[in-house]
């Protein structure tokens, strides 16, 4: 991940906050920072530092990957009813 999916802008960031259900407070933490850097960053007062982004991609990156596995749910709940399975492997979803 060397090069930066996102431009991490004030939207952005709260967008992917609001996508994750998260109050300031919960990205704070997985942030390691204090809620009012989070508000900062949301209203564009002040911008992201290195480490605060790679977090940021970190987490995005990790939203991403959780979405997949979101839309195939129903088809892997279908396939396990089907073949009496316990778990489905994703890869055979795609």
């Amino acid at each position: 991940m060397d090069e930066l999916k996102h431009h991490w802008k004030q939207e952005q960031i709260r967008l992917l906050r609001l996508r994750l259900g998260w109050t300031q407070s919960d990205l704070a933490r997985r942030l390691s920072c204090e809620p009012q850097l989070v508000e900062a960053l949301e209203l564009g007062s002040q911008s992201a530092a290195s480490d605060v982004v790679h977090k940021l991609e970190l987490i995005a990156h990790q939203a991403d990957l959780c979405g997949d596995e979101i839309q195939c749910l129903p088809a892997a709940e279908n396939l396990c009813d089907q073949e009496h399975l316990g778990q489905v492997e994703l890869n055979k979803l795609r």
